[in-house]
């Protein structure tokens, strides 16, 4: 449905079929989603997050809907937090994305980097960071 274009009926299929099981691929398949009404499917997200509050792909899908609606500040601080809990590459990817786009190349840099870092590595055996740890200064980095 999504690859033709019927998004209105897409987000309603995947929104059923995450309420009857909850499947963390279709999360992240809900991000992608782009209805013309991101705050609605921004409601429904936040639902998931109430119950699934350290899942970093609902953080990540959330993350996605709130830069749809403009929201750079919310998108960015909920890729940092999807990273914390172990998301994986997904959530640096994104956020040097964004990070280039608002003309943060060194921060993006870094999120590149980290994100490179992980892809190798299983998202779920990934510990989460420390609240420091997340974006080093560039001075910081070992010479």
């Amino acid at each position: 449905l999504m690859s033709v274009g019927n998004m209105m009926e897409a987000e309603k299929l995947l929104r059923k079929s995450i309420g009857r099981q909850w499947s963390q691929e279709l999360v992240q398949l809900y991000g992608l989603i782009r209805t013309g009404r991101p705050f609605e499917q921004i409601e429904v997200v936040e639902a998931w997050a109430k119950r699934h509050a350290q899942d970093p792909h609902v953080l990540i899908t959330l993350a996605r809907l709130y830069l749809h609606a403009g929201h750079k500040d919310r998108s960015k601080s909920l890729l940092v937090e999807a990273a914390r809990y172990g998301g994986g590459h997904e959530p640096f990817v994104e956020l040097g994305l964004l990070l280039e786009a608002v003309g943060d190349g060194d921060s993006a840099l870094q999120a590149y980097r980290r994100g490179l870092e992980r892809l190798g590595q299983v998202s779920d055996g990934i510990s989460p960071l420390a609240h420091g740890d997340l974006l080093p200064l560039v001075s910081e980095s070992n010479d």
